[in-house]
This record gives structure tokens, C-alpha cells and sequence, in this order.
């Protein structure tokens, strides 16, 4: 399997994936690159994983809200499901139930777990490119935009608590018909 071959190369470099999570890993892979409209496009295949749920197949709807700056996404449909499918995988497993018992209880600050990925539907990580500058985000297309704004909403108002000082903030722009929140980690390396 992939995991094996990952192992292999790695050795003593890769620590061993918890039980629970042994059989998520594909039989094969394989990937092709090339170059289409002045981009590099990687497509991946691979046969589907009964422990990750059911696949689903839809165009992706996030390469529109991507600024023309963006050097590399990577992306996924059903995120939230997927999230929420691989915690409960997680909890089974007694090496990293405790853990996620306490990531459960930390996120009924904001209102649990599905309060913070229940919403989401197609996602992705974006780095963008801007002469020197380079960037990041995650992207999200909700689900449920009510969801999504609710928990954005929870955000200010802890980031409005911690004060100026903390360097995030959050700001919404508009773009066609959507509204893009943009949250701003600032400097991470002060934090």
C-alpha cells in the first residue's frame, strides 16, 4: 500500500499511524502533471477508501474566488463530513481518544465540534505569490452560509476581547455574489 511504501522510504524517520487510521491509506496512486493556461496542473487517482465514506464528484466552485496571484491550491468536497468522519475514527482508537475528547470540550467555547466544520462544504489551501510576498489561506465554500457567518461572528468577538495587540483581524470583502471574510493571523511569529 502507500502507507507501507511511505514507511519503507522514511524508516525510523516516520512514527507509526495509530491503529485506527491503518486502513485509510489507498492501495496505489498515481499522479500526472502538466501545464495548462500558464499553470502547473497535478491530477491525482486513486481507489476509493471505504473508511473515508462515500465519494462524491463535483466541479470545483473555489478556482473562481482565488486571486489571480495564487501559486498552488489543493482542495477537497465534503470537508466538514470528511473532518467529522475522521475525529469519530480518531475517538475509537485508545491511544487518541483522551485528545479528542479535550478538542471536543476546547471547541464548546464557540459551540462544538459541528459548530466549527459543520458547515463546511468544498475546501481548499491556497498559497499565493506577490513578488516577494508569499502567502497563505484556507478556503471554504459553506454549506450553510447562516453557519458560517454565526461562527465568524463568535470570532470578532473573541479577537475584539484579546485586543488590537494580538495582530488578527477580520475583514469582509465583496466579490461577485459571495462575501469572502478574511481572517489575518498577522505576524504568527509574534503570537
Amino acid at each position: 500500500t502507500v502507507a507501507e511504501s511511505a514507511k519503507g522510504l522514511a524508516g525510523e524517520a516516520m512514527p507509526s499511524l495509530p491503529s485506527a487510521f491503518e486502513d485509510l491509506a489507498p492501495a496505489w496512486t498515481a499522479s500526472a502533471i502538466r501545464a495548462e493556461d500558464g499553470a502547473f496542473v497535478i491530477d491525482t487517482r486513486m481507489p476509493h477508501v471505504d473508511a473515508l465514506g462515500p465519494a462524491t464528484s463535483a466541479e470545483s466552485a473555489l478556482p473562481g474566488f482565488l486571486p489571480p496571484t495564487t501559486v498552488a491550491f489543493a482542495g477537497g468536497h465534503d470537508v466538514g463530513e470528511a473532518l467529522t468522519r475522521f475525529k469519530n475514527l480518531a475517538a475509537t482508537d485508545p491511544e487518541l481518544a483522551e485528545g479528542v475528547k479535550e478538542l471536543e470540550d476546547t471547541l464548546g467555547i464557540v459551540g462544538g465540534w459541528e459548530a466549527v466544520v459543520g458547515w463546511m462544504g468544498e475546501a481548499g489551501v491556497a498559497v499565493t505569490r506577490d513578488g516577494e510576498d508569499i502567502a497563505g489561506g484556507l478556503v471554504v465554500v459553506p454549506t450553510d452560509a447562516q453557519d458560517a457567518q454565526r461562527l465568524l461572528t463568535q470570532l470578532r468577538g473573541f479577537i475584539q476581547l484579546a485586543g488590537a495587540g494580538s495582530g488578527i483581524t477580520i475583514t469582509d470583502e465583496v466579490y461577485g455574489d459571495a462575501t469572502i471574510s478574511v481572517i489575518d493571523l498577522g505576524d504568527l511569529g509574534n503570537l
